[in-house]
């Protein structure tokens, strides 16, 4: 009964911590895909902004989520995988207490920055 009672409280603690975080950074979260819209499955996902660089990979559904971000103005956002050229998103703003939608289409080729 001892070790129900601790691990609900460790799950209460780490349950508010998650949200507590949620109401003080936003989240950066989109879809990296090709041109005929197929997802694309690890496909790396770096973030640069005030907190320097958050990295990521994207899941078997082409997902991304970047968690944690204070509110900016200033981030750079650039998706890349093999065979694909780089694609950097640029002035992307995030605000606290918010998810922001980046889909990225990459193309084969050169490099673009938005």
């Amino acid at each position: 009964m001892k070790r129900l009672f601790v691990f609900m409280v460790l799950l209460a603690v780490g349950f508010g911590m998650t949200q507590a975080q949620e109401l003080t950074s936003g989240t950066l979260e989109g879809v990296v895909q090709d041109q005929d819209g197929n997802p694309i499955a690890d496909a790396l996902v770096s973030v640069i902004g005030p907190q320097g660089i958050k990295t990521t990979t994207t899941d078997s559904k082409g997902r991304y989520a970047v968690r944690g971000l204070i509110g900016s103005s200033e981030y750079k956002v650039r998706a890349e995988a093999p065979g694909y050229a780089a694609m950097i998103q640029s002035e992307v703003s995030i605000s606290i207490n918010t998810r922001t939608q980046l889909p990225f289409t990459l193309n084969k080729g050169v490099t673009e920055e938005v």
